[in-house]
């Protein structure tokens, strides 16, 4: 009988699978019977031939509220033609909502206020979220070398420009604030304070102390009497106690207040403690002027580091928007 070659059946793909499919199947089988397996096993065929079901989407928990980043504390000593100026940056989270420029008195300078007299911490403990400035207000050397008929008031230092201190300091440092401004006058620093109430950007100056600062009264006054007419704008001002003929201008300051109505005015006998009543019906229902009567002498207003936060603190009431 005559032998007929026969060439190899080559399986398909399908064939071969199936043939797999059918000894997993009875594999499994077997083992479910001996009680090794609890369920059979689908196989891969039986699984493409089942109905595709839609993937469940996770539905994504709820954001959480977007945590802002902290701030550290920061300061600069930086240098201008028109003298030095430290700055001092407090540790905050969010924006800054003011700037607060000092200008010291005539025998103060920037340097002297932060290496003798704890300025950024009494700065600190105001917990006012501000950037803090501090130029030179007055040409030191005139004291001693003045012309005759000369006078203090022909060497302010930034003079007429605040703007321009404040665009510095925001160039210098990288540091933005939102344009609300409280000006600090210490003793002769009420020169620099008045000036800059002629300026333009005068309009965003929003709150004023005065540290034992209002001389000259019947010259300059009718600057602060047409800036606290406009809505909004207060001031707190701080005279020393004055004995034995040394210097304070609690007459002035007393003149001064005189000008306005009960309604409009808080006056306390000494700087108040942090408890009194009084105090904090003030940061609930600020008045236009609070005029405090110091129990310190001209300079311990400024190194007591018990007035300057209290007076800051103050400005902190009903924050304007």
């Amino acid at each position: 009988m005559k032998k007929i070659d026969r060439a190899p059946v080559k399986q398909s793909r399908e064939t071969t699978e199936e043939g797999i499919s059918t000894r997993r199947n009875f594999l499994a089988g077997a083992l479910v019977a001996a009680g090794i397996l609890l369920k059979p096993t689908k196989t891969a065929t039986q699984n493409s031939a089942e109905p595709v079901l839609q993937k469940k989407i996770a539905k994504t928990p709820p954001q959480e509220e977007l945590v802002l980043e902290k701030i550290p504390e920061r300061s600069w000593r930086l240098e201008h033609d028109e003298g030095v100026i430290r700055v001092w940056h407090p540790e905050h989270t969010g924006e800054l909502d003011s700037i607060v420029v000092y200008a010291p008195g005539d025998s103060t300078t920037p340097d002297m206020l932060w290496n003798n007299y704890d300025i950024k911490d009494q700065f600190r403990e105001s917990r006012k979220k501000a950037l803090f400035v501090i130029p030179e207000a007055e040409w030191q050397a005139y004291r001693y070398y003045a012309i005759p008929g000369d006078h203090p008031n022909n060497h302010i230092k930034w003079k007429n420009n605040l703007k321009g201190l404040i665009q510095f300091v925001k160039d210098e440092t990288g540091v933005d604030a939102k344009r609300q401004i409280t000006l600090i006058g210490q003793s002769a620093g009420y020169r620099s304070v008045a000036n800059w109430l002629n300026c333009d950007i005068s309009r965003d100056v929003k709150r004023i102390i005065m540290l034992d600062s209002l001389f000259d009264y019947y010259k300059r006054y009718g600057r602060f009497y047409k800036w606290l007419e406009k809505e909004g704008n207060r001031i707190v001002i701080i005279s020393a106690k004055g004995e034995d003929g040394k210097m304070t201008t609690k007459k002035e300051s007393s003149l001064f207040v005189s000008h306005y109505k009960e309604k409009d005015k808080e006056i306390f006998g000494q700087v108040p403690e942090s408890s009194d009543g009084r105090l904090l019906e003030l940061l609930k229902n600020p008045k236009k002027v609070v005029y405090i009567e110091s129990q310190y002498e001209h300079s311990p207003i400024i190194s007591s580091g018990k007035v300057i936060p209290l007076a800051l603190q103050l400005t902190n009431a009903e924050q304007v928007k």
